[in-house]
């Protein structure tokens, strides 16, 4: 499946320390492509048990619909946003995932991907979280607004996120970058 993936990008993945998904959005059920190991490592799956499975199989029994929407919108308007799903891990934990979305041009492929940065959130919200696996959409949804340092942390994953996103961009760009070069001294 990662046939088409640039070399440095799957490189990146290797050494992010950040739990990093890369889905495919022109394949049927927008499969994950690339999984870094701490996203293995955060949600107990193996890679042979994440590549070609939508990411929504961390959901387990969790309705978070009004967040799916939100995320499905998103993806369809190229996009990028943050969520705060309740999900499981491989041995059945329950965690907040603060999940970071955004469409990734890959220069000179076809395919359009979406990254999904993923962040165990469940310690940092601990005032919001037994609510929040109850009913996903009142914590983050506008009927109850997350306090003041919930909101700080909040902030800070997203900027980690968007800082991934832009080194993600930077070494496609670069790539392409190179690649043209030699093509023109070649």
């Amino acid at each position: 499946m990662t046939e088409r993936i640039p070399d440095r990008l799957r490189s990146y993945f290797e050494i992010e320390s950040v739990p990093l998904t890369l889905s495919s959005r022109d394949r049927p059920d927008m499969p994950v492509v690339i999984a870094n190991r701490a996203f293995c490592e955060l949600s107990g799956y193996p890679p042979e048990e994440v590549i070609g499975r939508n990411c929504r199989f961390l959901q387990g029994e969790f309705d978070n619909s009004a967040e799916r929407a939100r995320v499905r919108e998103c993806i369809e308007h190229e996009q990028d946003d943050y969520f705060i799903l309740a999900n499981r891990k491989k041995n059945g934990d329950r965690f907040l995932n603060f999940f970071y979305l955004a469409p990734i041009l890959v220069p000179d492929c076809q395919e359009r991907f979406v990254l999904g940065t993923q962040f165990d959130v469940t310690n940092e919200l601990h005032d919001e979280v037994e609510g929040h696996f109850r009913k996903v959409g009142d914590v983050f949804g506008g009927t109850v607004e997350p306090g003041y340092s919930n909101q700080v942390v909040i902030e800070s994953k997203k900027l980690a996120a968007i800082s991934v996103r832009n080194v993600l961009q930077y070494i496609l760009e670069t790539e392409a970058g190179r690649h043209a070069k030699s093509l023109v001294a070649g």
